[in-house]
């Protein structure tokens, strides 16, 4: 008992840890327990040490949660980059259709041109007119495909105009499409002016066009703040 009144509380408090990390206090056990006993201070620190111990190896002995991150981002650059793929391979395509359709409205203008009621030196005034329309109408869509294929940020500036002509020649059409006294002429201009359509479209979706209207529908369905 007398021993344990030499002892500080320092040297008792750094036993007291010794202990609880399962060392040698360099202190009897008897004495040690004395000085706790007598000494509230020491007592105090104990049972908090006891407690912070015991919490800390709980937290040890807990499985740690495995590091997903590298899994979840290498998932997501995949998904993005198989977008991305996608995208290209459309945009692709649709551009290759452009170029083909805009072939075919180069081979249909030379054969009108060439045609033999075309001839521009035998016609009359009003059909030398006609044929000299339709043959341009015919390059100018051409060229149109052509340039918006090479550049295809220029496609929402043709896009509408192919599509009113779209529009408007279906819609004067209507009548002969219901009677079947449509001709193969209008026909195949209907049919070119809808590929036309369709390939510009397909391409302009697949470079912007998807984000844009995800965007705009986004600013749509949002709910403006209410002011105080």
């Amino acid at each position: 008992m007398g021993y344990s009144a030499v002892l500080s509380c320092e040297q008792v408090k750094a036993a007291l840890s010794a202990r609880l990390d399962g060392e040698d206090p360099g202190i009897s056990e008897d004495v040690l327990d004395a000085h706790v006993d007598a000494c509230e201070q020491c007592r105090a620190f104990y049972e908090q040490a006891a407690v912070l111990n015991r919490q800390l190896a709980f937290h040890q002995a807990q499985p740690q949660a495995p590091d997903l991150s590298a899994a979840i981002l290498d998932g997501v650059e995949s998904t993005f980059q198989q977008e991305a793929a996608r995208r290209a391979a459309g945009s692709a395509l649709a551009r290759v259709a452009m170029v083909l359709v805009a072939c075919a409205w180069i081979i249909w203008a030379v054969v009108v041109l060439l045609r033999p009621s075309s001839n521009l030196i035998a016609a009359d005034p009003y059909e030398q007119q006609l044929v000299i329309e339709a043959v341009s109408l015919r390059c100018a869509l051409a060229f149109g495909l052509v340039f918006t294929a090479w550049q295809p940020r220029f496609i929402p500036g043709l896009l509408p105009v192919v599509g009113g002509l779209w529009m408007f020649t279906f819609g004067m059409s209507m009548r002969d499409l219901l009677t079947g006294a449509i001709g193969g002429s209008m026909v195949m201009q209907l049919v070119l002016l809808f590929a036309s359509l369709l390939s510009m479209a397909v391409a302009w979706l697949s470079e912007k066009g998807w984000v844009l209207i995800k965007e705009t529908l986004a600013s749509l369905s949002a709910t403006p703040r209410s002011e105080r």
